[in-house]
This record gives C-alpha cells, structure tokens and sequence, in this order.
C-alpha cells in the first residue's frame, strides 16, 4: 500500500473520530 493511501486511510479515520467527540459533546450540551 502507498504511503499516502496510508496518509489519507488516517486522515479520514481522525475526522471520524473529532465528528464523534463533536456530536456527543452537542449531546452533552443538549441535556
């Protein structure tokens, strides 16, 4: 596997994560 095929596979897997520390913050601020 290229190296940025690795590069963009852990870009994307981080964005998912921050959209999910995002969402259960709004979660949290919504209660």
């Amino acid at each position: 596997m290229p190296t940025e095929d690795i590069q963009v596979e852990k870009a994307v897997n981080v964005g998912k994560e921050v959209t999910v520390v995002h969402q259960t913050i709004n979660l949290n601020e919504g209660k």
